[in-house]
């Protein structure tokens, strides 16, 4: 299955569009069990970062690179979504980027999307072993514009490449500001009134609207001309403390956007109103019984 999907990968070479559409030195912590860093003090909270559509590629030397990565479908054998790596083996990612069956997906490290079949068969691909979605995600009728609990943990097998490393995460939900920056990142498309397909991973920088926007949801703004498309599902918002990337949200959808151009407001699952969910899934998924386990939808 794995060698067939990524076959149809080598082929296609193309990207599919999925939106249902970031003070003090951090002290890091690795969960004894989970093996997920996380932040577990970042000062005030009051520091932004510097600060796609309307962004810029992120180079080899970005630190964005070193943790965000893409999402393959192998039964399309087309890139997906964005995730970011979290853990040792470890990504996180929306729940909609998800399928039932785990070995349907792989993780791509890149930030260039390959245009020939020997740049495709030179890309570090790792199979997805395991995954799990938020309880929420399969209850959802979408019904509500709030609280999806779009969200998910894919385990794949195989070493970190030696470029890439985990990005710490928030782990205090009320450390976010209104009006403070988030750096955004993923593969998605650059122009969302003309559906522009991205070349590569791209950057940007937004500003938070509403970091309440539901009990575990965060609201972006991206009305100044910049922010997350299509196919950016899934991927980070950051924010910046003393030179370092947080992981503070994962990409889930559009919002108030009638007209779909991805140039109004942007919602992003916050990785801090879940750490006990995201703790709990990352010691799961390292067991034996997890590997193959189906993936709960909502449709």
């Amino acid at each position: 299955m794995f060698s067939q999907g990524i076959e149809r990968f080598f082929l296609s070479l193309c990207v599919t569009s999925t939106l249902g559409l970031a003070a003090c030195a951090p002290k890091a912590s690795v969960d004894e069990y989970s093996g997920l860093l996380t932040t577990e003090d970042l000062g005030s909270g009051k520091n932004g970062t510097q600060g796609i559509f309307g962004g810029e590629a992120v180079l080899d030397d970005d630190a964005v690179l070193k943790s965000t990565v893409a999402i393959v479908n192998l039964r399309y054998g087309q890139i997906v979504c964005t995730g970011s790596l979290v853990s040792k083996n470890l990504v996180v990612t929306a729940g909609h980027c998800t399928t039932e069956d785990p070995n349907h997906l792989a993780i791509l490290f890149t930030n260039k999307l390959p245009k020939t079949r020997e740049a495709a068969a030179a890309s570090v691909v790792r199979k997805v072993i395991a995954g799990e979605t938020h309880p929420q995600w399969p209850k959802n009728d979408f019904a509500t514009d709030k609280n999806w609990g779009d969200i998910a943990l894919l385990r794949f097998d195989g070493e970190i490449p030696a470029n890439y490393a985990p990005v710490r995460m928030l782990s205090n939900k009320t450390l976010l500001v209104a009006q403070g920056e988030a750096l955004l990142a993923g593969f998605g498309w650059t122009n969302g009134r003309q559906k522009t397909e991205a070349q590569g991973l791209n950057k940007t920088k937004v500003k938070i609207e509403n970091p309440d926007f539901s009990d575990s949801e965060i609201q972006m703004n991206q009305k100044a001309g910049s922010g997350a498309c299509h196919g950016d599902s899934g991927g980070p918002a950051f924010i910046e403390v003393e030179g370092q990337l947080v992981l503070v949200g994962v990409t889930s959808r559009g919002h108030d956007d009638p007209n779909d151009t991805c140039e109004v407001f942007s919602l992003y699952s916050s990785v801090a109103a879940q750490m006990e969910w995201l703790k709990t899934t990352a010691v799961n998924l390292q067991k034996p019984e997890a590997i193959g386990k189906k993936m709960p939808q909502p449709f």
